[in-house]
């Protein structure tokens, strides 16, 4: 598409690509069929990449279990992703451009979870990381765009470096960038005993946090979170497969995949645990004052992946890609549909500027309404069966490994925070609901006009106003809009509980040896790679169902009766509730400020020592500025030599030859 799109027609192209990716679907489905059906995991070597000395990289096909779940969910998003843009992006001039953008990072997740070695996962990890760079930046046009574009490739550069940096420590450790040589390597020395174990211990953590470090980056967690927000400025259709459901959970993927370097040096999992509250808390936090509609949810997707990170730090690598996989279905509905509702209400996307929504447009309320719900975790939506269990899992770990290296009150704060961020996705699930849906702008609220200043009168009556000049421009979308929505409604709805009993059910036999988890007591290892079964205290069996039905009902009664004013306008005021909100709005500006002085000092650094000091400085007088000042210097003295004289020309000629001779050798 991208070379013969122009001669074809951008209608060809379209439906092309999206033939394409349902064909690939299918053949996803039959792969799935294959490897974790019938229990044939396989590995297929396509040809050799490269040679180099001892460095011998293969272009290797690898499915397992792991990688058949994540091509059903790449091969699926995508392919609503495709028929979703050929009505959203129908006026766009460069639809073309847009499609074949999108046909191409599709291609490089499928090389991301296909991937044998490393280094193969190195190409599409780059990969994905460009085709996000030029979807967020395809309205080139727009500024916004552009900045949001280069924070996203700037915060990811960070995880992209640590990534490469680790592979030189893995090959030097490991000799080898194969993960089946990896994996059987690392488990053997650590397990029966190495010659210098202490030496060998140093350098798997090394790889360890340069691995997290990558997974952070790619993941938008907590200190590089601040890029996928921003990634908003793109098309909705790039918000729902790249930054909600695929490219983000590449780093998920990468810490899955590397379970076995994790599990024998359980300490660096504190680290993951660590980051994972962490985000979630801070991120739900955040979501919950937010207003435009797309950022939302783009928060939203950031705690959630806290959630699958922390799951991987309690050894949860099931709940982890469980949660994974069922929220790419509920995550990418919330996107398309919210994109509907813009596309519908002339490109607004300020929720305060909504209302009453449900009449005009209800299937898009039906969808947010079921999206929210999973994502709260409410009883029987797929959220419900995968975070539910994360959360469990969180509070019922004490007895195992990696509980022994926690601080009981780190364990506990942590714990706290993790509990909290449920009721910050419950209050901006409601807030998005009502707002957009139920009308605080015209459903009952004129009596507050009266009441207000005059120029927060003059702003309430502007917004009613604006909502309804919309109103009398809003048009609908047609079945390349519906058919997508309703296929990821469907899913939504009985993914979680068509999958919980095999991917994360008791003595299941469903991810073979994709992971393992290890049991370390008096440092005897017990290591079962086909039964992953956790005992739970009972108290804790359902804490999430308990909260969120407690918590929804109270949040409800909040956003209709008592803070009106303070979801509408910035009110001016000395209480502890209007502080709160004021400072998550500037999105905690003191750790923003500090991740801002970090940076640039980084930068600052990185620019005296890379550019000024190496390349502007030691690589250029060695290389070319310094051999062309040495031969202008020659050519200087040579002129000064009396050719004329025989003894002076033999002399100069000796020289020349001792100096080519020199040269060639």
């Amino acid at each position: 598409s991208i070379i013969f799109g122009r001669n074809i027609g951008t209608r060809y192209v379209c439906f092309f690509t999206s033939f394409l990716l349902l064909i690939s679907f299918f053949v996803s489905l039959f792969i799935y069929y294959e490897v974790v059906i019938s229990s044939s995991p396989c590995l297929l070597n396509i040809f050799d990449w490269f040679y180099v000395d001892l460095v011998d990289v293969n272009w290797v096909l690898y499915y397992d279990s792991l990688t058949a779940t994540m091509l059903l969910v790449v091969t699926f998003i995508s392919f609503c992703a495709h028929l979703y843009s050929i009505e959203y992006m129908s006026s766009d001039p460069h639809q073309v451009r847009f499609m074949s953008y999108l046909s191409l990072f599709t291609f490089f997740m499928l090389v991301l979870v296909t991937s044998g070695n490393i280094i193969q996962l190195f190409v599409g990890w780059e990969g994905v990381g460009i085709c996000s760079y030029l979807l967020i930046n395809f309205w080139y046009t727009r500024l916004k765009a552009n900045k949001s574009a280069m924070m996203a490739v700037l915060a990811n550069r960070v995880g992209d470096l640590a990534l490469l940096v680790s592979f030189g420590f893995i090959f030097f450790l490991y000799k080898s960038f194969d993960f089946d040589v990896l994996f059987a390597y690392s488990y053997g020395n650590f397990y029966y005993g190495h010659n210098n174990f202490i030496y060998h211990n140093y350098i798997s953590n090394i790889i360890n946090v340069l691995l997290i470090i990558g997974a952070v980056g790619k993941s938008a967690q907590i200190g590089l979170h601040m890029w996928l927000p921003e990634a908003m400025e793109g098309p909705t259709p790039v918000s729902s497969l790249i930054h909600a459901a695929t490219m983000v959970t590449a780093g998920i993927f990468l810490i899955i995949r590397c379970s076995y370097l994790f599990e024998v040096l359980p300490e660096s999992l504190l680290w993951i645990v660590f980051i994972g509250s962490i985000t979630t808390f801070f991120a739900s936090s955040i979501g919950v004052v937010q207003n435009d509609l797309k950022k939302i949810i783009a928060y939203s997707t950031c705690s959630q992946l806290g959630y699958m990170f922390l799951a991987c730090g309690l050894s949860g690598y099931n709940y982890s890609i469980f949660h994974l996989f069922n929220h790419a279905f509920f995550k990418a509905l919330l996107f398309l549909t919210a994109g509907y509702i813009i596309h519908s209400f002339s490109n607004e996307q300020d929720i305060r500027k909504m209302g009453v929504l449900y009449k005009f447009l209800p299937l898009a309320n039906i969808m947010i309404l079921y999206g929210s719900l999973s994502l709260i975790g409410f009883d029987f939506t797929s959220g419900y069966y995968s975070k539910d269990k994360i959360i469990e899992l969180f509070y019922n770990r004490y007895s195992l490994s990696i509980s022994d290296s926690f601080d009981f009150n780190i364990l506990i704060s942590l714990q706290f925070l993790s509990t909290v961020a449920i009721y910050c996705t419950l209050l901006y699930s409601i807030k998005l609901s009502t707002l957009v849906f139920y009308g605080l702008n015209l459903n009952g609220y004129y009596k507050y006009i009266s009441s207000l200043k005059s120029n927060y009168k003059d702003y309430f009556i502007f917004n009613i106003n604006f909502f309804n000049i919309n109103i009398k421009k809003m048009h609908y979308g047609n079945l390349f809009i519906y058919i997508p929505l309703f296929l990821l409604f469907l899913l939504s709805l009985i993914s979680g509980f068509l999958f919980r009993d095999i991917m994360i059910g008791e003595g299941t036999l469903y991810w073979g040896e994709s992971f393992y988890i290890s049991n370390f007591e008096n440092n005897i290892i017990n290591i079962d790679y086909n039964i992953i079964n956790y005992e739970y205290n009972e108290y804790f069996k359902g804490i999430l169902h308990k909260w969120v039905l407690y918590i929804l009902f109270v949040s409800i009664y909040i956003y209709y009766t008592i803070f009106p004013e303070i979801v509408y306008f910035s009110v001016k005021s000395s209480t502890y509730l209007i502080q709160i909100k004021k400072y998550l709005i500037e999105k905690y500006i003191i750790f923003n400020k500090l991740i801002e002085v970090v940076s640039y000092i980084l930068f600052k650094i990185s620019y005296y020592v890379s550019y000024i000091l190496i390349d502007k400085g030691i690589l250029e007088r060695v290389g070319p500025f310094g051999i062309y000042r040495a031969f202008s210097y020659l050519l200087l003295d040579v002129k000064k030599i009396n050719l004329y004289y025989t003894s002076n020309l033999f002399k100069f000629y000796l020289i020349s030859f001792f100096i080519l001779l020199l040269l060639f050798i």
